[in-house]
């Protein structure tokens, strides 16, 4: 019944976007599951033009809302409950084809119109550049005999496919971080879900944008929300793990940015299941903080003195 009514959704999208004329795809995290035969929920969909326009025509055929957001060119369409159960999907994410340029590193992006190919080069990382023109995808939905796998019919422009065969986390140019630190939490996330690796240049790259501060750049707004992010998905754990293995949490706490102690401390509780709540936290931040001098830190997170002795305990 979901995937019926998934597919009927997808069916409805193509129809509008033919009738305005416009190449529409659906890229990104969900083909990236599909070949990982996982289930999503996240569709993305890239177009060339008259996005206000399908936005409109879909919204009244959903009986749905959608928030527009022209300076960077993109949308989100957020379903009324019916649709919302059916799908088990809360949100569709569009974007016009665009190309961006970071004025400063870490600052957001100034957006501009571009083509299909500079659209995919501006995503985070290789396994996230998939795409597929949709009635192809709904062809490919409606008679899979006729098509050797997926694979045969996706927009490979990256070595995506490869990428995620192998396990492997790849950013699209060697300035990723710098313009966008942020995919420094996301590399940690995706490492995580696939079970993966870097790539030794992106492995390079991360360590090297650490070690020159690129976290100061960011607002800390952003980094708390990445936090919180990862604090809400399954394998929250071990991503914050990652993190600070790779040196993460290290960088924050030694810049000069002033993160809401209240945030990382609500994103790092957030994960902790189980009846020993106090024990749990012990075990989870143990590891995360060994790397550097936290007493101070641990304080700032408001955490009881007895929890904080036992961690240092532990280190």
């Amino acid at each position: 019944m979901q995937t019926l009514k998934r597919t009927k959704l997808l069916e409805t999208i193509a129809q509008l976007a033919s009738q305005l004329e416009i190449k529409c795809y659906l890229v990104g995290g969900y083909l990236r599951d599909q070949l990982r035969g996982v289930d999503s929920f996240d569709l993305d969909f890239s177009v060339s033009d008259r996005l206000p326009e399908l936005l409109e025509s879909l919204a009244k055929q959903l009986n749905s809302e959608y928030r527009y957001y022209p300076e960077f060119l993109t949308a989100s369409v957020k379903l009324n409950p019916i649709w919302k159960q059916d799908i088990q999907m809360s949100n569709l994410d569009f974007c016009e084809f665009r190309q961006e340029v970071y004025p400063v590193a870490g600052s957001l992006p100034k957006i501009s119109s571009g083509s299909f190919e500079s659209d995919l080069m501006r995503r985070d990382f290789t396994i996230n550049t998939l795409a597929v023109e949709l009635s192809l995808y709904l062809k490919f939905l409606e008679n899979k005999s006729s098509f050797a796998c997926l694979e045969q019919i996706l927009i490979n422009l990256h070595g995506g496919i490869r990428d995620l065969d192998q396990g492997t986390i790849a950013t699209l140019h060697s300035k990723s971080f710098w313009d966008d630190p942020t995919r420094i939490f996301r590399a940690a996330r995706y490492k995580t879900l696939i079970s993966g690796s870097y790539q030794r240049a992106t492995r390079e790259q991360l360590t090297q944008a650490l070690g020159e501060q690129v976290l100061e750049s960011m607002e800390s707004y952003r980094i708390a929300g990445e936090l919180l992010k990862i604090a809400e998905s399954p394998l929250s754990q071990e991503t914050f793990i990652e993190l600070s293995q790779i040196g993460v949490f290290a960088a924050i706490w030694k810049s000069s940015t002033v993160i809401d102690s209240a945030l990382l401390s609500k994103s790092l509780k957030h994960v902790l299941l189980g009846n020993d709540l106090e024990e749990n936290l012990i075990n989870l931040l143990t590891p995360i903080v060994s790397a550097y001098q936290a007493n101070n830190h641990l304080k700032s997170l408001g955490l009881k003195n007895r929890i904080a002795k036992q961690i240092l305990e532990r280190i």
